[in-house]
């Protein structure tokens, strides 16, 4: 047992965030924690990690469990680039490798053997547990989580103080998964994260050796990530399974506790009838019959109503439209100062449409919606709106809101109707009447995200502009927008990483990729499969497609030329078996305590073991190459 929650309760004020809450995380849990904004589970996370203390109850952790938890307070250095702070994760096996250095160092200049001795098992020992610590390839574990996370090498040089929030994220994320503690605790973690980083993170949690537990609104992430599924409702319920097995085993449960509740009502309503019969009778029998049957549903344990959360109202209302043509491009580019950073967007959109926009971050996706809105000029091209096309625009980081402003002041200022309306918008989105008056600078993520929808509402526009409208909002409520932008009469141009929504709402897709964009008339489960391959991708399928090809048409070889690769094959093998014999003796030697007395001898021959497994690498693609030919060749 790595976790054991007992018994935890936490209330602010009069009001109980957690109560009752009885957890276990065992090795290896991959766990995904889920509910409703407010609901605890961040607060769940920071009791476990001790930086919250629960009015009662205990967190016990096994002795020497490693903790590590992203969450929004970042705690990295804004004088240092990417890539230095990244690499900081590493910080204790960069000081074993200096540790290291100093140690080769005195073992060159020393001459008394029983210090040389000594130094040589200090030597010894800390280059084992550099090894054990990944310090052979730590630079490539950086290298390669930073490159899986947004980060390409033209980025490293990059300062801390220069990113977004987002990139802070993702370098706190880096750095927190490298580190590879026991239990891994991530707060959202896809929220800045485009699908390529959202596909890699996937990959890396599948792969994590130890335990997570995630919180995250992204039905796909968690169907793909978690094998455990807690619902955080003030008390905390542990479901088997990943989300969609979870909302099965819900529902189930919902139907069998609802049919419960209903037949126990019915029969404490007949019981009631028949004692209310006895009593009319008046006689003395009668009464005792009452009376037992009274006592009888005293002793009824009533199972509780199904709790139905309240759920977010959201509509839209649009403005009719005179044509049929809501947008047109033609050879469009959009960038800044006159630089392109999409070029070639050519798309026909008519009015209804729902087209998804994806692409990586800062691929272009946002300087595309302040175009077609018109804050930003086109850098070439044309956009061509069709007659009585009003659009509205939902800005992902909600700078277009004045913090400064009552929620309800910033409603009435920006859509001219009266507080009467504007509560009642504010209401179908969940807020009561005294958060109406909140300050926008007080408020949440998902609270801004609720007014930045309560807006689009009190327009009526044909041609919303949506910008990662979801980011923000529980899964409930995504839910519910996406069934009211579904429901949506006008056109709507969506930005998401949310590849749930996208397969829900979309009809066409327009991808932007390396400066390029790609238009398919198609939904977005049908347009993935035609997105074009990245260079690495289609490195490795034109690869294989040539090691394919190669086995399928290799040409007959002359008698000769069989006779020389057949040949040629027990000389490989031979080699490779070498090899492997020449890295066990090196491994051997390794061990003794005198390898590394004479330096430069043993600097050598570690250059020599560093050299076996590419040349082995060769040898076994030469290996296959000659056995493809072989294999499709008669003699």
């Amino acid at each position: 047992m790595l976790i054991t929650i007992t018994d935890i309760s936490k209330s602010y004020g009069s009001r109980d965030v957690l109560s009752d809450v009885n957890l276990k995380v065992t090795n290896n849990d991959k766990i995904g924690l889920i509910g409703l904004n407010g609901s605890g589970k961040s607060t769940l996370l920071n009791i476990i990690c001790g930086n919250i203390t629960p009015d009662t109850g205990r967190v016990s952790m096994t002795a020497g469990t490693r903790v590590g938890f992203l969450r929004q307070d970042l705690g990295i250095d804004n004088g240092k680039n990417i890539y230095d702070e990244a690499l900081s994760a590493f910080s204790d096996v960069i000081a074993l490798e200096e540790e290291i250095e100093k140690k080769r160092l005195m073992l060159e200049k020393q001459t008394d053997s029983a210090v040389l001795e000594k130094l040589t098992e200090e030597f010894t020992a800390l280059s084992e547990k550099f090894a054990e610590n990944r310090g052979w390839y730590y630079k490539s574990i950086v290298a390669g989580t930073l490159k899986g996370l947004g980060f390409g090498e033209d980025y490293f040089d990059m300062p801390i103080s220069v990113l977004s929030g987002g990139q802070r994220m993702r370098v706190a994320l880096a750095k927190l998964l490298m580190s590879e503690p026991d239990l891994l605790l991530l707060d959202e973690p896809t929220n800045y994260l485009d699908i390529s980083g959202t596909d890699w993170l996937e990959n890396y949690l599948n792969n994590y050796p130890k335990s997570y537990i995630v919180v995250s609104h992204d039905r796909y992430f968690l169907d793909k990530t978690v094998s455990v599924i807690w619902e955080a409702d003030t008390t905390v319920r542990s479901y088997r399974g990943n989300y969609t097995a979870y909302l099965k085993q819900r529902d189930d449960e919902i139907y069998a506790q609802t049919r419960e509740y209903e037949i126990q009502n019915e029969y404490i309503k007949k019981q009631r009838e028949i004692i209310k019969r006895f009593r009319s009778y008046k006689r003395d029998w009668s009464y005792v019959r009452a009376k037992e049957r009274e006592k009888m549903l005293d002793k009824i344990e009533m199972t509780d109503k199904p709790k139905t959360e309240r759920t977010a109202n959201i509509y839209f209302n649009t403005q009719k439209v005179i044509s049929k043509n809501a947008v047109k491009t033609v050879d469009l580019s959009v960038g800044y100062d006159r630089v392109p950073l999409v070029k070639g967007i050519n798309m026909e959109i008519f009015h209804g449409s729902k087209v998804g926009i994806c692409g990586d971050n800062a691929s272009g996706k946002t300087t595309l919606l302040k175009t077609l809105l018109g804050e930003l000029a086109p850098v070439s091209g044309q956009i061509i709106y069709g007659t009585g096309v009003l659009v509205s625009y939902f800005e992902q980081y909600h700078t277009d809101l004045d913090k400064s402003k009552s929620i309800v002041e910033e409603l009435v200022d920006y859509s001219g109707e009266d507080t009467v309306k504007v509560r009642t918008v504010l209401g179908s989105l969940l807020f009561s009447d005294d958060e109406v008056y909140k300050t926008l600078g007080v408020l949440s993520g998902g609270e801004l995200a609720r007014v930045a929808v309560a807006k689009l509402m009190l327009t009526k526009a044909n041609t919303l502009l949506l910008d990662e409208p979801t980011n923000h909002l529980d899964i409930a409520s995504k839910e519910v927008f996406e069934q009211a932008i579904k429901n949506y009469e006008g056109t709507a141009f969506i930005v998401s990483h949310d590849r749930y929504l996208l397969s829900f709402l979309c009809d066409k897709v327009l991808l932007i990729q390396d400066g390029a964009a790609y238009f398919f008339n198609s939904p977005y489960e049908t347009a993935k499969n035609m997105f074009p391959l990245r260079d690495s991708e289609r490195e490795a399928m034109l690869k294989k497609e040539k090691r394919a090809e190669s086995k399928k048409e290799t040409p007959s070889l002359s008698k000769n030329e069989y006779k020389r690769l057949k040949a040629r094959l027990g000389e490989i093998e031979d080699l490779l078996s070498r090899l492997d014999e020449r890295k066990a003796q090196i491994e051997s030697q390794m061990e003794e305590a005198d390898f590394y007395r004479d330096a430069e001898k043993s600097a050598a021959v570690l250059e020599e073991y560093n050299q076996i497994p590419p040349k082995r690498e060769a040898l076994e693609e030469e290996w296959i190459n000659a056995t493809y030919k072989l294999e499709n060749s008669e003699e």
